[in-house]
């Protein structure tokens, strides 16, 4: 929906409201409707079972096997410089885990900076009486009083201004405060000055909105989403990088297997034959 395109009258009767705001019976329904406004987070995966989630790709896996078999040939035949191989490549996962757990750990506290955006208490005009609310029992239909200082908390149509600036750089990069309007000045709902925006903060004036979304259905709700889903979605560079292990490793394993079926062949010991083989098999690795 066009919030910020549609005429003043359609736009009330979308949203289901009266011009002085909705009557507590019915935001009290809409609360049970469209539930609190929220920035809801994911179940929080504990810090020491999303590290020991790195070991688990297939990267890590290859370099764990390598190192497993250096120490298995340092163990057969001691003194031949196998051991420093295990280590390194133990040293590498270790090393890649503790990055990428650091990465992650980091993109949850985004999340964190968004609840930070949101005000505790907001006021509203419910069948023209004011009061002073949670902000997160805020409802579409409600109007919304806000003044200079406040922190708006849903994303709304503004139907009264007076002198408001309102600083959206959380959502659009902009430097400056945007003076507000009531009438539609822009094709973009983001761009538009009739519109103002949860997590966004009034810099001076005052005026009324009536909000149309809260939680994560507001702008930054979507922001907050795509970055928790970025976290299942690989990279062009990951997939491929994925590709390239599945096809060094059948090679190694390949090379492997081939020459120490060859060396037996040859007469050689069986002893000789696997360090031999797990030789060529770690030298693929890295």
């Amino acid at each position: 929906m066009d919030w910020h395109k549609i005429g003043i009258e359609e736009f009330l009767k979308e949203v289901g409201t009266e011009p002085q705001g909705l009557s507590a019976h019915i935001a009290r329904k809409r609360l049970d409707e469209y539930g609190f406004n929220l920035l809801y987070q994911k179940q929080k995966m504990s810090p020491f079972i999303r590290f020991l989630k790195q070991f688990t790709n297939f990267f890590a896996l290859l370099l764990l096997g390598g190192s497993g078999l250096a120490f298995l040939a340092e163990y057969l035949s001691p003194g031949e410089g196998n051991i420093y191989i295990g280590i390194a490549l133990a040293a590498v996962v270790v090393l890649n885990a503790i990055f990428t757990f650091i990465q992650e750990f980091q993109s949850e506290k985004i999340m964190e900076s968004f609840k930070k955006m949101m005000p505790s208490d907001i006021t509203v005009i419910r069948g023209g009486h004011t009061f002073q609310i949670p902000a997160k029992e805020l409802v579409p239909g409600d109007l919304m009083s806000i003044s200079e200082g406040d922190k708006i908390p849903a994303d709304g149509r503004l139907v009264e201004v007076n002198g408001l600036k309102v600083d959206n750089s959380s959502l659009t990069g902009e430097s400056e405060p945007q003076l507000r309007c009531v009438e539609s000045t822009h094709g973009n709902l983001l761009e538009s000055r009739n519109t103002v925006f949860s997590g966004t903060l009034v810099q001076s004036g005052n005026g009324k909105a009536i909000v149309y979304s809260t939680g994560m259905r507001t702008q930054i709700g979507r922001i907050a989403t795509l970055t928790k889903e970025t976290d299942n979605v690989e990279s062009p560079l990951k997939k491929e990088l994925n590709r390239f292990i599945r096809i060094i490793s059948s090679i190694a394993i390949v090379l492997g297997v081939s020459f120490f079926l060859v060396s037996l062949f040859m007469g050689k010991p069986m002893m000789a034959s696997l360090i031999f083989a797990i030789g060529i098999i770690v030298a693929n690795v890295p």
